[in-house]
């Protein structure tokens, strides 16, 4: 027997909310700006994602570029070969968006100038 326009418009429905619950799931309700202050030239800083983190974006206050990696000692000073680090280039920022960082992660920074304090938003 054919479904009823009832029963079809009630299966839109459900469709519906089903996908803003996950789109809500999604979504970034909570932001955050940092700074973080690298007094020192090829030194490691890092900064701590909190669980939750659904995106962040990060540049240099004065454009000045720098390094980052997931990994503890890869931006201390620049390496030919393989790094295992990622160059945000001067007058750009690194932005990831949808995510779903389940425990504390950290992003390690440096830059091969002192004196230099990234600034960034993470959302959760």
């Amino acid at each position: 027997m054919p479904e009823t326009l009832d029963s079809i418009a009630t299966k839109i429905d459900s469709l519906q909310g089903q996908a803003r619950e996950q789109s809500l799931q999604k979504a970034v309700v909570r932001l955050h700006i940092m700074n973080l202050e690298m007094p020192s030239a090829d030194t490691e800083y890092e900064y701590r994602l909190p669980p939750g983190c659904k995106m962040f974006i990060f540049h240099c206050r004065d454009a000045t570029a720098l390094r980052a990696s997931f990994s503890r000692g890869k931006v201390a000073s620049s390496v030919t070969g393989d790094p295992g680090y990622l160059t945000i280039k001067a007058n750009s920022a690194w932005a990831m968006d949808n995510l779903n960082i389940l425990e504390e992660t950290f992003v390690y920074f440096a830059c091969g100038t002192a004196a230099k304090v990234i600034e960034g938003v993470i959302g959760r």
